[in-house]
């Protein structure tokens, strides 16, 4: 999986992650369900670490520069960290 950029908040009960990735915009969507189930498949393999992932959707088109930016919202538990 390509290193991704992530930021975090924190609750009390879990902290949401927020990962998200640059494909270009040529890429087919076919590609990029491979790489939403690659990082589903990462998370359900990990269950100490991770609690679930709640989102993955299209956050920002720059046609301009030529990529959609993706963002994946994910729960890790608490005294995880957020890095794929």
């Amino acid at each position: 999986m390509p290193s991704l950029r992530s930021s975090k908040i924190e609750d009390s009960s879990h902290q949401l992650c927020f990962p998200f990735d640059q494909f270009g915009i040529d890429i087919p969507y076919e590609k990029i369900q491979i790489f939403q189930n690659a990082v589903e498949d990462h998370i359900k393999a990990r269950p100490r670490e991770w609690i679930g992932m709640s989102g993955f959707r299209a956050f920002g088109i720059s046609v301009d520069l030529g990529y959609i930016e993706y963002k994946i919202v994910c729960q890790v538990r608490i005294g995880g960290f957020c890095f794929f």
